[in-house]
């Protein structure tokens, strides 16, 4: 359970001739008119979502986007950059490529972002908002508990940039902070962390769990009642990969007061079926894949830092280990 990339550079392909770059998808247009600025010597070109043309084929080297080209097989392209954190759409298609390609993602702001829509929500249900609107609802004035925030344990699975930011939130506000991770090695973002293999990794006392998790083989359906039972009315928060998380197993949790209120920004299905019971349970808040929107100036600033480690012999510090999977 760690979203941290630990990458060697004999795990990456690193090409250093990067010179022409096509771009896709909704901020394409914005990507190149500020890396016009910043890499000028790096030839940028708008190209449509799906199948590039023959002459993309042939004439690219690197790409960038949302999602794949779907006839990246047939071009020259060495280098994906993906313009989100999350790539486990992308990996398995790389993976089978006849040829080496480097991978690399963008992070960006996305932990400052995440932390603060998670805090958001933290805040919103120590301070009994939902209640509160309800109260005025029917004329109601009555005090509820004060907000029990300091000393309390909140617990983040995953301790790479993503939950580093979470956890930064959180403690700002006096929180505890426990990071769970592939071998528990010391975060400075965390008060303490433990091994995911450790059956006690999560504290039963945790007030607040945090998902921050890639989607890999090992991550996926990871988070079900073998993590929800060590809770007692904690508020769950998803802010990782959908799949990581057993839906069903969340269902009962919420049902058996392991957890009081899930809050869900990723799901397996985006959006769910309409008939899927996320949409109307009262313990569940959904939002739309929204606590970290990427903009242009993330992109930029990824591609561009990438550019100038690969131009000096260096593995991208952002670079993708296709072999795990983040």
């Amino acid at each position: 359970m760690d979203d941290t990339v630990d990458q060697h550079a004999e795990d990456v392909t690193a090409p250093r001739e990067i010179r022409r770059l096509l771009v896709a998808d909704v901020l394409a247009e914005r990507v190149v008119e500020r890396l016009r600025v910043v890499c000028p010597d790096l030839e940028a070109r708008v190209v449509p979502e799906g199948s590039l043309s023959n002459e993309d084929l042939a004439w690219a080297d690197a790409y960038t986007g949302f999602q794949l080209p779907e006839n990246i097989e047939g071009s020259s392209i060495v280098w994906v950059h993906a313009m989100m954190a999350g790539v486990d759409a992308l990996v398995p298609v790389l993976r089978l490529l006849p040829r080496p390609v480097l991978l690399t993602r963008t992070v960006g702001d996305m932990p400052r972002k995440i932390g603060l829509y998670v805090l958001t929500h933290v805040l919103g249900h120590a301070h009994h908002l939902a209640e509160y609107r309800q109260q005025q609802a029917v004329r109601q004035w009555q005090r509820l508990d004060p907000p029990r925030m300091r000393g309390a344990v909140a617990t983040v699975l995953g301790t790479g940039e993503i939950g580093a930011g979470v956890a930064g939130a959180l403690r700002g506000v006096g929180f505890e902070t426990c990071g769970v991770n592939r071998s528990g090695h010391e975060r400075p973002a965390f008060s303490r962390t433990a091994a995911a293999s450790d059956p006690d990794a999560v504290p039963p006392d945790s007030a607040v769990l945090v998902n921050t998790l890639p989607l890999t083989p090992e991550t996926e359906n990871s988070i079900g009642m073998s993590v929800f039972s060590r809770l007692q009315d904690a508020l769950f928060i998803n802010v990782g990969r959908g799949a990581t998380v057993a839906l069903d197993d969340l269902h009962t949790a919420l049902k058996l007061g392991h957890l009081r209120h899930a809050v869900l920004d990723v799901l397996p299905i985006e959006p769910p079926p309409a008939n899927a019971w996320v949409w109307d349970h009262p313990q569940v808040t959904l939002t739309p894949h929204v606590a970290a929107i990427t903009d242009a100036e993330d992109v930029v600033r990824a591609l561009s830092a990438a550019l100038e480690d690969l131009r000096a012999g260096r593995v991208p510090g952002n670079a993708v280990d296709l072999a795990r999977g983040y």
